[in-house]
């Protein structure tokens, strides 16, 4: 009997033909569900490509935006199907912040700098730098137009200036002259009967005014009156105006703002898997481009006196061109990351400012100028120069615009190391020029700064 079951056969070929449509699911759900994999894993890698491309040419405030449209034209659209789209900067180590421009100390520096400068200054170049920085010195000045000078000495002799002071106190009250009298020590109580009034047999409140005239605080404060400094005075009202960059702010980005990473993600729904107990497969991909393309990319500093026209000629970027008058844009036009400075010109204006560029950009600078690399620096146009003059109808003072049709993006490479100290200037080798046209800058054949984006992972 054992013998007989051990050789039937019968039922046999359920078992097989069970093993082999586990097999042959298996197999078609590798197919169908890995070939779905597959093509998703296709498809995100195709996006990311094309949004980590797009996303790095424009500004890091709207990099993951224009990364996100273009995978969306890709059919992968960040929120939908469970379909994520993250752009990220490498290297980047936390958030943008808006930070004060300049430290109390940098101020106070800059400040102490500043009246050094203009106490050097002839008195013609301290009025045209009250007039940089919009100061109203018309009270401290005589005459018009370049022919200004500052007012001459006012000097009064003691006996007018004791007259006058005499004549004053003489106005107080019984009490409020007693008061004057003990803060300068000079107090009698013998010339007093009740502390509030002065005796009247003799002229007390005269004795008393003469005290205080007489004594060495007073007779100091006659010696200052004496003379009026208005060349100082004017100095003292320019130096209050470094006091405005307190209001000055800058966007710090950390990471070099020169990467920037796209990844996708989704979640592909399985078919005949789920039936053999696997789980959705999730499918990552991602890119990384490097931005060798123009994105607002510049030094910190505007051109004002022309640029050679012929590639290879030598020109200098200027901090700090002189006593007090320095070619920078504003800070709060500028952001800055470790290894690249931004010029935000979406309101196709460039603001330009008095006052050094503050510490937290010589570090960002000293990665950017080093020789052989290419750097971008705004100019006024040829055409423009004389219009921005001193008495031209476009004179710059501190704080001005200026229109982009009136600038030049001058492409340069530098040909010698900086280290932000000394003069701060900055030798460059002319390479060429880019005009504001269309809302672009172009060079006279039609091509824009940079060369391009690309994948670099």
């Amino acid at each position: 009997m054992l013998k007989k079951l051990l050789g039937e056969e019968k039922g046999s070929v359920i078992i097989m033909v069970t093993i082999a449509l586990v097999v042959l699911i298996g197999f078609t759900g590798m197919v169908i569900d890995g070939g779905s994999v597959y093509l998703t894993k296709s498809r995100l890698q195709n996006a990311a490509d094309a949004g980590a491309l797009a996303g790095v040419t424009v500004s890091s405030d709207d990099s993951e935006t224009e990364a996100r449209n273009y995978t969306k034209l890709n059919e992968v659209e960040h929120g939908v199907n469970g379909t994520t789209v993250i752009a990220e900067y490498i290297a980047a180590a936390g958030t943008e912040t808006t930070e004060e421009a300049y430290t109390e100390d940098e101020i106070e520096e800059m400040k102490a700098d500043l009246e050094a400068e203009l106490n050097d200054m002839g008195d013609q170049d301290v009025i045209a730098a009250a007039d940089g920085y919009k100061v109203d010195i018309s009270s401290y000045t005589e005459g018009s137009g370049d022919s200004r000078i500052f007012k001459t000495v006012t000097t009064k002799t003691l006996e007018q200036i004791v007259d006058e002071e005499r004549a004053l106190l003489e106005t107080w009250s019984d009490l409020d002259l007693m008061n004057e009298a003990n803060q300068y020590g000079v107090y009698s109580m013998s010339w007093t009967s009740d502390n509030v009034t002065f005796k009247t047999n003799k002229d007390y409140k005269g004795t008393c005014i003469k005290a205080i005239l007489e004594t060495s605080a007073y007779q100091d404060r006659f010696a200052a009156e004496s003379s009026t400094n208005y060349r100082a005075l004017v100095i003292q009202e320019i130096v209050k105006e470094i006091d405005a960059l307190k209001n000055e702010k800058i966007v710090m980005t950390p990471g070099n703002l020169d990467r920037l990473k796209v990844t996708c993600t989704r979640t592909v729904q399985n078919s005949f898997m789920s039936v053999l107990g696997f789980k959705n497969t999730t499918v990552s991909a991602f890119a990384v481009a490097e931005n060798s393309s123009w994105a607002g990319d510049a030094l910190p500093f505007i051109n004002l006196d022309g640029y050679p026209s012929t590639e290879g000629e030598e020109l200098e970027a200027w901090n700090k061109v002189g006593p007090g008058d320095k070619e920078r844009i504003s800070n709060d036009d500028l952001i800055v990351s470790p290894h690249r400075i931004q010029v935000d010109i979406s309101d196709e204006k460039i603001t330009f400012k008095k006052g050094k560029v503050m510490s937290k950009i010589k570090d960002p600078l000293q990665n950017i100028v080093v020789v052989g690399k290419t750097v971008y620096l705004f100019s006024i146009k040829n055409s423009e120069v004389n219009n921005y003059k001193k008495k031209a109808d476009k004179e710059l003072k501190n704080g001005h615009e200026i229109d982009l049709e009136d600038i030049v993006l001058l492409e340069c490479i530098v040909t010698e190391e900086w280290d932000g100290t000394g003069s701060d200037v900055i030798s460059l080798k002319f390479v060429k020029a880019y005009d504001w046209d269309e809302n672009v800058f172009k060079s006279a054949a039609g091509d824009k700064p940079g060369g391009g984006p690309r994948l670099v992972e």
